[in-house]
Order: C-alpha cells, then structure tokens, then sequence
C-alpha cells in the first residue's frame, strides 16, 4: 500500500502553516486571518504545561503526517513495500480518518 498523495489530491485536513500560540493552535489560511483551536475546558485540574504541549503536538502533526508518508514512500521505493500493520501504515491510516 503506497500512502504518496499524487499532485492533485489534496489533504483532508485544513492546510497550514499551523501554529503552536500559547495553548492554541492557529491554522492560518491567509495573511490576515486564522482558525484558532483552544482546548475545552474539562473537569479536572489541567496543568497549564499540559496544553501548551497538547498545543505543540497538535500543531506538529501535518508536517509529522508528511514525513511519515515520505519515509514510507522511500522505503517502499528502495526496500520494497511496508505491510499495511506495520507501525508506519497504521499511524497513517489513522490520521486518514482510515481504520484504527
């Protein structure tokens, strides 16, 4: 299973530059305008270092999906193809939308 995207399939995701600010993520989608996604408050007690984290990680995860496709796709091209319950195929499939 190859998980290159070809050049005119377009992620489903909202395209970046996305941002880490504060404990937000802000999506920027032109040069005066973003999305900003901010954590709902919950129950329990978060840390505040807990957000900015999530923040962090949440605003790493396009650059992190396209690296991993990249890798996938060289490895494929050079070794051979990656099984579809290898690590790699999984994590993409699951940020598809595809099976968990």
């Amino acid at each position: 299973m190859t998980t290159a995207l070809k050049t005119e399939e377009k992620p489903a995701h909202t395209p970046g530059p996305w941002e880490q600010q504060d404990y937000a993520v802000c999506v920027a989608f032109d040069s005066d305008h973003c999305i900003m996604y901010k954590p709902n408050r919950t129950p329990r007690a978060v840390k505040a270092s807990e957000y900015i984290a999530n923040a962090r990680l949440i605003a790493a995860a396009p650059c992190m999906l396209e690296a991993l496709r990249n890798l996938v796709m060289d490895w494929e091209r050079v070794i051979g193809p990656i099984p579809e319950d290898h690590e790699a195929q999984v994590a993409i499939a699951k940020a598809e939308g595809g099976a968990a």
